[in-house]
């Protein structure tokens, strides 16, 4: 928990775009809502260095004043929005402790590793124990919309859609715990 709190205020400080060298941050109402859905209780904005900004860019092919930007926004982007419709189905119908696997499985699509619904399914496979086929089933069915989202907007033309998939996954790690 206190992990996810510092990684929380790491990220804040990165977007909130206070001049090249401070960091900017992810705001609060972003935050909250995904501690939320995950039954936490952060609601502090989460910070970014630097070095975060220019990560996060790279891996999604856009300029760091666009990640900035839409940072800044992230609670009013689609892609956040659409998000959070699939983390809310993920925490609503998987098994309790598996939850935070299946995001992170469903990040994956960012970068690139899962394209098709086999592959989502293998990577579900290998990263939970103790579930029969058709279970496993039923997990990569509740998993597929939060990593659809995340996959079509990893190869958007729209740089500011690429910048909101990362940036979602990203506040999804540091808020998740």
């Amino acid at each position: 928990m206190a992990y996810a709190i510092s990684s929380a205020a790491s990220l804040a400080l990165l977007l909130c775009g206070c001049g090249d060298d401070e960091g900017t941050e992810i705001p609060a109402d972003a935050v909250s809502e995904v501690s939320g859905i995950a039954g936490g209780s952060a609601d502090d904005p989460l910070l970014l260095t630097p070095a975060d900004v220019e990560r996060l860019a790279t891996l999604a092919n856009v300029e760091p004043d666009v990640l900035k930007s839409v940072g800044s926004s992230l609670a009013e982007q689609d892609v956040w929005q659409q998000s959070m419709d699939g983390v809310r189905a993920i925490y609503d119908d998987a098994p309790e402790g598996v939850e935070p696997t299946l995001v992170d499985v469903a990040c994956q699509a960012i970068a690139g590793s899962i394209h098709t619904d086999y592959q989502l399914h293998y990577a579900i496979f290998q990263r939970v124990n103790g579930f029969n086929e058709q279970e496993i089933n039923g997990l990569t069915e509740t998993t597929f919309g939060l990593h659809q989202v995340l996959y079509d907007a990893s190869g958007s033309d729209l740089a500011e859609d690429r910048a909101a998939a990362v940036l979602t996954c990203h506040t999804l790690e540091g808020t998740q715990g």
